[in-house]
């Protein structure tokens, strides 16, 4: 705690006389145009900032944590020394600190780029080292699934078949909800909806969207699974308690949120020219919402449809919680079915060794649905850009 103190009040020392140096040589020089006094105190900051966090992370990456304040303290007033001697009346602040601003922009904007590159990577390998030990032609038309079986002396299968079955039919279901009312709600909110109606409607939808998915795994396994199976086993048919269908309906109410604000934001760029036109020729509203919003933004209608679809398969608290382990090639939403997320938390869930194709199936699932979600996001961003085309945006 002591080097703590120490650093922070030597940073502050540090910034002090910065400033210092800063007024002597806004006296000294005839400032440029449009270069003002707190650009020469935002130059020597960002250098001192940025020296200081490269410092540190080498620092924390190949040292250990023995006599780490003394060395963060060093490296504090190297950088400031640093930070103050870069301050020279020669310099034109504003157009290093553009540089800087520019290259801190760049970096950010690369690290969801490498996040997502290196997620790839690490998938692949895993997923090569899985079809070295198991026929490629197992996984994706098999009907079995097993893979913990060895422990009980007998053969492991990974037919995959039986999950991505589950999955499509659990999406299905919820994007048979969220799609049609999404769309309902959107026209709603931005062409019929008063004003006051639409600010609590939307703030409702807020809600909904920022509603933990565990709440919504909770809700589907404590009321709405045992309700469908009392309502439906009352007219005589068997229901299973962990069924499909109400999985299905609660992941629909909860991408139904995120459906709606996408439809909402594409019917709002609809030209308001061509809805007066509408107008103007006689049309009525609901005449200008089915001939003229609807046709102009069912591109963007598909993409966010494709979007929320993404989102559906790689859903996992909720149907963790939800549905069952025991995977089923039915079509049936009144049994009982596993999903791809769900035996992926199962396959990684404790003490694993990687050498064996247990765990390693988990990342074969995971490569899978990394693909079918890349190709559905660029599907839908092709999609969006023909939108633009359409109305001169791009």
């Amino acid at each position: 705690m002591t080097d703590f103190l120490i650093i922070i009040l030597s940073c502050l020392a540090l910034y002090s006389a910065t400033l210092g140096w800063i007024k002597f040589l806004c006296y000294r020089r005839n400032l440029e145009r449009r270069t003002v006094a707190h650009h020469y105190g935002l130059f020597p900051v960002s250098i001192f900032l940025i020296s200081y966090s490269v410092c540190l992370l080498t620092l924390f990456s190949f040292t250990t944590l023995e006599d780490q304040g003394e060395i963060c303290l060093l490296f504090g007033i190297s950088a400031g020394v640093l930070s103050i001697f870069t301050l020279r009346p020669s310099i034109n602040p504003r157009k290093w600190l553009e540089r800087i601003v520019k290259a801190l922009l760049f970096c950010c904007s690369g690290v969801a780029i490498i996040v997502t590159l290196s997620i790839g990577i690490i998938l692949f390998f895993q997923t090569c080292r899985f079809f070295q030990q198991i026929p490629f032609s197992n996984f994706f038309l098999g009907t079995e699934w097993s893979p913990t079986s060895a422990i009980i002396g007998a053969r492991p299968s990974f037919g995959s078949l039986p999950l991505f079955s589950g999955t499509l039919l659990i999406t299905s279901i919820g994007l048979a909800l969220a799609i049609p009312f999404g769309i309902i709600s959107s026209i709603y909110i931005t062409m019929i909806a008063p004003k006051r109606a639409r600010k609590i409607i939307t703030s409702i939808f807020e809600v909904a969207a920022g509603v933990p998915t565990v709440v919504y795994g909770f809700l589907a396994m404590t009321t709405v699974s045992p309700w469908i199976k009392k309502l439906i086993e009352g007219h005589g048919y068997t229901v299973s308690s962990e069924n499909a269908l109400g999985a299905g309906l609660v992941l629909g109410v909860m991408i139904l949120p995120y459906m709606s604000s996408l439809c909402q934001d594409l019917f709002k760029s609809v030209p308001q020219a061509l809805k007066d036109a509408s107008y103007a020729l006689g049309a009525t509203t609901t005449e200008t919402i089915f001939k003229v919003v609807l046709p102009a933004s069912f591109p963007g209608v598909m993409s966010a449809a494709l979007l929320s679809l993404s989102r559906a398969i790689g859903e996992t608290m909720l149907v963790v919680m939800a549905l069952s382990l025991t995977p089923q090639l039915t079509a049936n939403p009144f049994e009982a079915v596993t999903t791809v997320t769900v035996q992926m938390v199962s396959l990684l869930t404790g003490d694993q060794s990687f050498d064996s194709p247990g765990p390693l199936a988990a990342f074969a699932l995971g490569f899978v649905l990394f693909l079918i979600t890349l190709i559905l996001n660029l599907g839908a961003f092709q999609m969006v850009r023909r939108v633009r085309r359409q109305f001169g945006n791009d």
